[in-house]
């Protein structure tokens, strides 16, 4: 094993980690997730609706936005 010392995971950390729209396949996610209508913007209280997974933490200056995972759906 190197020397090199591993980062913790989220899971281990408990911190959850956003998802900004770096690569192709990040910028893709996020616009699909956008696209069901599940990110939102929270109210002025901070309370979501109903519907929403994810909550868009900032907008990026290219008009995408840095996402995070809120909770899942149940069906």
């Amino acid at each position: 094993m190197s020397g090199k010392r591993r980062r913790a995971s989220p899971k281990r950390t408990g911190k959850r980690r956003a998802v900004v729209a770096r690569t192709p396949a990040h910028r893709r996610f996020v616009d699909d997730v956008a696209a069901r209508g599940e990110p939102v913007e929270p109210a002025a209280d901070g309370t979501l609706p109903q519907h929403a997974t994810h909550v868009i933490k900032r907008r990026t200056p290219d008009g995408g936005a840095e996402i995070e995972r809120v909770r899942h759906k149940a069906f």
